[in-house]
């Protein structure tokens, strides 16, 4: 019945049956399949891996301890600097961005060109956040954030005994 269910389903559409006897094809397949049944995985030799997991917790530190070197490098490094045009100061950023202190004196510049680039170093001291301060007149202490400038002078105009011939 099988056979001439197909034959009237597929014979329409020009589809014939082969004499192709697929059942011994998997029949000998099967045979040789036996022959690998047999087979044993080999025992693990070891109940314990030989590596331990990596343990994870939320709590651990992410600050990383730097080990300290001696020598120059180890030093910090302060830079003067003088411009004499405001297309110099671009150094004076580059420098700030590298978190090194920098002295900028403006004794020996134009008035308005000095306004301008003690105006561009705030701006970039203050985005970078950073420090700047008045040591003397026309003379600018410009610090990174890693660097704290603390200054005494209130402290010492307070005091009545102090004399600069004490300095001396």
């Amino acid at each position: 019945m099988a056979k001439g269910f197909w034959k009237k389903a597929f014979g329409p559409l020009g589809m014939k049956q082969t004499d192709v006897d697929g059942d011994e094809y998997y029949d000998e397949m099967d045979e040789e399949m036996e022959d690998y049944d047999d087979y044993d995985e080999p025992a693990d030799e070891l109940d314990e891996p030989s590596y331990e997991e990596p343990s994870f917790s939320r709590r651990r530190s992410k600050v990383i301890s730097m080990p300290e070197t001696r020598g120059e490098s180890s030093q910090m490094k302060m830079i003067i600097f003088r411009p004499t045009s405001y297309d110099e100061t671009q150094g004076v950023i580059d420098n700030l961005k590298s978190r090194k202190p920098i002295i900028v004196n403006l004794d020996e510049i134009d008035v308005a060109v000095a306004q301008r680039i003690l105006d561009f170093i705030s701006g970039a001291v203050y985005a970078l956040g950073g420090d700047i301060k008045k040591a003397a007149r026309n003379i600018f202490v410009v610090a990174p954030s890693n660097v704290e400038v603390t200054s005494n002078m209130a402290n010492a105009a307070a005091k009545a005994d102090y004399d600069v011939s004490d300095m001396i």
